[in-house]
């Protein structure tokens, strides 16, 4: 019998476009012993995920670690969470109707201006973030840009060394 952190891990995994290998690697990159064949074993429910590497996961994915355990006694199944995630997904590029309280971080409508203005795809600003040292995956800019995903300081400092600008400029005008 499959755990639901092992489907909801697919199923997660799956919604990112990463392959096995490309979330063992990331997870590498964090001291994570991860291997393709561990994530398969979890996957397909051979083996469980321990709990030590959950937040890992999730970390590389760009989810929240909520997101790959399974609800709580009580509350909604999984056929109505992953039905009105699917639905939140849909809605949540369109930023202006969230409330500010909703967003987690000022910056990311800046970083898309920024990187469209260059004509660069999200890939490429990853690229070029991990040139710098900071491994970040296309999915987790989308998630930056869209305001789902917080940045830290020291990560913007990072997209503003990217895109050569100020890091000032990241930051919109009634940020203050």
């Amino acid at each position: 019998m499959h755990s639901q952190v092992c489907l909801n891990l697919r199923k997660q995994r799956r919604l990112c476009r990463q392959t096995q290998h490309v979330l063992a690697r990331g997870c590498q990159r964090y001291g994570a012993p991860i291997t393709r064949e561990m994530l398969a074993h979890y996957e397909c429910g051979r083996a469980d995920v321990p709990a030590r590497y959950i937040p890992i996961i999730a970390h590389v994915l760009g989810i929240a670690v909520t997101d790959l355990l399974p609800p709580i006694e009580g509350e909604a199944g999984p056929s109505t969470i992953s039905k009105g995630r699917s639905k939140q997904r849909q809605r949540l590029p369109q930023t202006a109707n969230r409330k500010s309280s909703e967003l987690k971080n000022l910056a990311g409508q800046q970083i898309r201006k920024f990187r469209t203005n260059r004509c660069w795809t999200q890939v490429k600003l990853a690229r070029k973030l991990h040139k710098l040292g900071f491994h970040i995956t296309r999915s987790m800019i989308a998630n930056i840009e869209t305001q789902r995903r917080s940045i830290p300081d020291r990560q913007l400092a990072c997209f503003a060394e990217a895109l050569r600008i100020p890091l000032q400029s990241l930051l919109p005008d009634n940020a203050g």
